[in-house]
């Protein structure tokens, strides 16, 4: 029989009404934690996804407590409410096609722990506390600028690319000259050895990979006097390959256009 793990039990719990739905809410060791399962619920959003979402998040305070209810006790997941704002930004509204469901969470994103904060902050009698009113006026600041930035990349991308096709002189156009925004990632520079065997796979798909890799080292040791792989059978490391040997001889181009050669034969 499976043992039951016993999880910390809130010292308070609380209901909490936004916007026609209820949030539970809990105080635990001193803290105010939300309930995850219900909040996702009110967001009709997969809840087993987003725990594992969270589970995986290492900025994010979340934990197990016992709830009793009728049916006895109930484990559930609960986040740190300080930490409400940051994973609800996580969720995208623009990939939520009902209007209604996303008009919802747009609505938590924006409103959402800031109401949860006044409503403890007023329940402790403190809601004319200076520290208080700063800490909700940053929440909201905070939360503003976190789900401005997670909806707008997008945007500022397209203003960005239209504004440089408008100003760029495209007969004069090199790299530097493209916003940072704009560019791809530098390709580094393909290698001798990458090139081969790029020639040598392009070869090797009608007449067979290990085929023409062993009629390449033939054309090595015939043209160049090199045997490849028997050097590399008779090297002290035995994870040394033959392609290895070559590169020690600098002769990875030479085998190139040999490899070639055999691409034109139509080998």
């Amino acid at each position: 029989m499976k043992k039951m793990i016993k999880h910390p039990k809130p010292d308070e719990t609380f209901q909490i009404e936004f916007r026609n739905q209820i949030i539970d809410a809990y105080k635990l060791n001193g803290e105010i934690y939300v309930g995850v399962r219900k909040i996702c619920n009110n967001l009709r959003v997969d809840t087993p996804s987003q725990i594992k979402k969270l589970k995986n998040n290492q900025v994010v305070t979340l934990t197990e407590c016992d709830i009793p209810s009728s049916n006895g006790i109930k484990n559930t997941y609960v986040l740190l409410l300080k930490d409400l704002n940051y994973w609800l930004a996580t969720i995208s509204a623009n990939k939520i096609k009902d209007s209604e469901i996303r008009t919802n969470l747009i609505e938590y994103q924006k409103e959402c722990a800031i109401v949860l904060w006044e409503y403890f902050s007023n329940s402790k009698k403190a809601s004319t506390d200076t520290v208080n009113q700063n800490t909700i006026l940053q929440m909201q600041l905070d939360n503003q600028k976190m789900i401005m930035q997670m909806q707008s990349d997008n945007q500022k991308m397209m203003e960005t690319l239209f504004t440089f096709i408008r100003e760029v002189n495209f007969a004069t156009l090199t790299r530097a000259d493209i916003p940072k925004q704009l560019q791809e990632p530098s390709v580094p520079e393909q290698t001798s050895r990458q090139r081969l065997n790029e020639i040598m796979k392009e070869i090797g798909k009608d007449a067979g990979y290990r085929e023409v890799w062993n009629h390449l080292y033939s054309k090595v040791l015939n043209r160049l006097s090199i045997n490849l792989k028997l050097r590399a059978k008779n090297h002290p490391n035995k994870n040394i390959r033959a392609l290895d040997i070559a590169e020690e001889l600098d002769i990875i181009d030479k085998m190139i256009a040999l490899a070639l050669e055999m691409k034109q034969e139509s080998y």
